[in-house]
């Protein structure tokens, strides 16, 4: 294992990697494995994206190492205790179900996710921020129908609905898609509004997503095409400083709206230090009466500036990640920001 970093007049740089030979690779390693073919943002993905990554993993051969791994470390009972009542549960809904033709052999090789900026200040609004994650597919359909079976068989499981809690898909239309909706078990005692998990086919992805606006708004770009992150400026260039975006593995983070997002957070929750370390060690240590006002008098983050006093010494950051015969390596790469230059 190696690790490494640079400072440079272009940026900074940081590199870590992994010499683990082809023929040596078992378990985690196999795991991360990845394809080297395109990991650049499709065209769909928003320039007012906060943060994206592409993963070229293959599905099918992900599940397959996993099983193996699994069966390695448990001497083979995970189809025995796993695979076999899955698909026995699938059958009682559907005949023709199987998990590995049905599930599995619907995956393909490729994941996207990226997230916008959240719609608030409060720490509700960064718990509900905006994302979408889309699996490669070439039934997109087929899976959630697949999806929605085993639902279905694991509720309607003795020893699991309780678990499961019942829950079943809704479905809606949306510029002639369907989008399937499963509401989230609310924890006990929870009064906040209801949450669906939101799963839709288009573009040769599984769309996912807990936000109904941005999975609307990907529904739409194949007819409203959006301004792309791809031509962020000064992305193209950074990209290159991690291997490009062909590798199989691409990342990207708008450092500036990211630490944005957290400074105005801070400077409008004066709780914020409390609310966030009250379950920690040393919250826990003080008396309770005291608690939420010892941990406020430790910082008070109305006194910082605005925001723009400080924005100059934020842009973005970029990483790739290559897996060779030899083993495996990640770069990450953060150009001075255009304000600094």
């Amino acid at each position: 294992l190696a690790f490494a970093s640079r400072s440079g007049s272009d940026g900074a740089e940081v590199e870590m990697a992994m010499t683990v030979p082809a023929d040596l690779r078992r378990g985690l390693f196999k795991l991360i494995a990845t394809e080297a073919k395109d990991s650049s943002p499709p065209s769909f993905v928003p320039s007012d994206a906060i943060s994206f990554s592409r993963w070229r993993i293959d599905g099918q051969k992900f599940w397959d190492t996993l099983e193996a791994t699994i069966g390695e470390m448990t001497g083979g009972t995970i189809s025995t205790f796993f695979i076999a009542p899955i698909n026995e549960a699938g059958k009682q809904k559907d005949p023709n179900f199987d998990l590995r033709r049905s599930v599995i052999g619907n995956l393909g090789d490729d994941v996207v996710s990226y997230q916008k900026a959240p719609r608030g200040v409060t720490l509700e609004a960064l718990n509900a921020q905006p994302a979408l994650t889309l699996i490669g597919t070439a039934n997109g359909e087929q899976l959630i129908q697949s999806l929605r079976t085993l639902v279905a068989a694991l509720g309607s499981n003795p020893m699991l609905a309780g678990a499961a809690g019942n829950l079943e898909f809704k479905e809606r239309e949306f510029l002639g898609k369907k989008i399937h909706s499963l509401p989230l078990p609310a924890a006990e005692g929870a009064e906040a509004a209801e949450r669906n998990v939101m799963f839709c086919a288009s573009g040769g992805f599984l769309a996912i997503s807990l936000d109904a606006a941005i999975l609307e708004e990907y529904l739409r770009s194949g007819e409203t095409k959006p301004k792309p992150l791809s031509a962020t400026p000064g992305l193209a260039n950074a990209a290159e400083k991690v291997g490009g975006m062909a590798t199989g593995l691409f990342g990207f983070q708008n450092d500036l709206e990211n630490m944005r997002v957290l400074y105005e957070l801070a400077k409008a929750n004066e709780d914020l230090l409390a609310t966030v370390m009250a379950a920690s060690p040393l919250a826990e240590s003080l008396p309770p009466e005291e608690r939420q006002k010892a941990l406020n008098e430790w910082v008070d983050f109305s006194l910082l500036p605005s925001f723009d006093r400080i924005s100059k010494y934020f842009g973005i950051s970029v990483y790739g990640g290559r897996m060779s015969a030899d083993g495996y390596s990640m770069k990450i790469f953060t150009p001075i920001p255009t304000g600094m230059r």
